[in-house]
């Protein structure tokens, strides 16, 4: 997804990020969408609130961070866009993920993992979509990727 910030900057959504959030909205699958900055993220809100007036936005200093999660949670919102804050301890059953330049460097190998522990935490639904859009594949995402398969086989065998 080449030239996603100078995109979202100048109001639009990139095609492929746009066609997820569609995709996403039309199964009624609800979803987080991970971004590198608050800045990025805060520039993007309203683009996404075209193509649901419903969906947020959540970082660490949101005061109403909670109440959206737990709105994500209940159905009464399709989709959160989020930093990091919401990388680990939350499960919402059926949801999906996409991390927006995910070559950043705050998404490490490690956080990557995480993030994408955030699917298929539910017995009803074991899978689901983690996407990472970038304009360049990093050695961090390589690896995040081949321990997410790794993990999953194992997880298949038990």
């Amino acid at each position: 997804m080449f030239s996603y910030q100078k995109k979202l900057t100048k109001g639009k959504i990139p095609q492929k990020l746009k066609q997820w959030i569609c995709d996403r909205l039309e199964k009624e699958e609800p979803f987080l969408v991970f971004f590198p900055t608050i800045e990025l993220m805060e520039k993007s809100v309203d683009l996404f609130q075209q193509l649901h007036p419903a969906i947020q936005a959540v970082h660490a200093e949101d005061s109403d961070r909670k109440e959206k999660v737990l709105s994500l949670k209940q159905s009464k919102i399709p989709g959160l866009l989020t930093t990091t804050i919401l990388e680990r301890g939350i499960t919402i059953p059926r949801v999906q993920v996409a991390v927006i330049g995910s070559e950043s460097a705050i998404f490490n190998k490690s956080a990557l993992i995480q993030i994408g522990g955030r699917v298929g935490r539910s017995a009803d639904h074991p899978s689901g979509d983690l996407v990472f859009f970038h304009h360049g594949i990093t050695l961090e995402m390589d690896e995040a990727r081949r321990e997410i398969v790794k993990l999953n086989e194992m997880e298949v065998i038990q």
